[in-house]
């Protein structure tokens, strides 16, 4: 974790240095290696302290997650208004992460590594993970086309202003923070399977709202459940995942992810596709299917935990 947070901040501060677009290529890809390098190992040690607990508590450490993307945009958009060069804004934030590493990196949990078999250097999660990487994949596909697509459904679709359909996906958002900060309340009253089971619900209740209303106000209810929804989903499985016996948590949270991030980066060009050839609407349809998707693949762990 201390090695990725290192590697993250330096490659941090080269984007705005790029010259030609080559460069930026390799810039961002180094950027996205070393921010999965902090991510998983993050949530593995956030895994870890879980362990120490007897209530939830990882729902909170992603909502934390989310209000620093509240904090990163709302840095950014002052930068952008001050006009300050974009390789200064970047350095800047590059440095004081830098710092808030060194300060914070003493107060986390000592894990030393399990030693293992030698692995292939790529492996698929095992079969007692795969359920869990199939609800990551399905939670990660619906916020990813949120984010990509949940604003020009609005413009496209519903033939709203700008200003409404930023609203709509600014409301999207702070229903997931939300969500995450009451996830570990809900987890506690719940548990993690039924909590899961009325996540699925939620989505695929949000999606339909959108889907069978052309009115806008409807619609961001519907983005409201949408954001519930996904909220608690990923925590939920990494917290499920770092309790499987015998797994070791990186690897298991690395090979989950692994699945997760297909969902994450595939489905919203696939949505982009699907719309071209139907519509925005039809596109929505079929990722309405991964809300229910997550509650059938819950139902098969309920049933397994039932009988074992």
């Amino acid at each position: 974790m201390f090695g990725g947070a290192l590697a993250f901040n330096g490659v941090l501060c080269l984007p705005g240095t790029a010259a030609y677009i080559w460069q930026l290529v390799m810039v961002l890809l180094a950027f996205g290696i070393t921010r999965n390098l902090l991510n998983l190992s993050m949530n593995a040690q956030a895994v870890e302290t879980q362990h120490r607990y007897n209530r939830s508590i990882m729902n909170s450490f992603h909502g934390v997650w989310s209000l620093a993307g509240f904090a990163g945009a709302s840095i950014g958009y002052l930068m952008v208004s001050k006009d300050v060069a974009v390789s200064y804004h970047l350095i800047g934030v590059s440095l004081l992460l830098f710092i808030l590493t060194i300060i914070f990196i003493p107060l986390t949990n000592s894990v030393p590594p399990r030693k293992e078999e030698r692995r292939s250097f790529f492996k698929l999660p095992e079969p007692a993970l795969l359920n869990f990487s199939l609800i990551c994949f399905a939670s990660m596909a619906c916020e990813n086309t949120m984010y990509d697509w949940g604003s020009i459904y609005f413009r496209q679709e519903m033939h709203t202003s700008k200003g409404l359909a930023t609203l709509a996906f600014v409301v999207y958002m702070i229903a997931m923070t939300t969500g995450r900060f009451l996830g570990d309340w809900m987890t506690n009253k719940l548990g993690i399977l039924p909590l899961l089971t009325l996540s699925g619900t939620l989505i695929v209740t949000g999606f339909s709202i959108v889907l069978l209303t052309h009115m806008p106000y409807p619609g961001i209810a519907g983005y409201i459940l949408i954001g519930l929804g996904v909220s608690c989903v990923v925590p939920l499985v990494f917290s499920m995942a770092g309790k499987t016996a015998g797994a070791n948590t990186g690897a298991a949270l690395a090979s989950i992810s692994t699945i997760g991030y297909v969902g994450f980066l595939f489905i919203p060009p696939f949505v982009g596709l699907v719309a071209e050839a139907t519509s925005l609407r039809w596109s929505f349809g079929c990722i309405a299917m991964m809300g229910a998707l997550i509650i059938w693949l819950t139902r098969i762990m309920q049933k397994t935990a039932e009988t074992a």
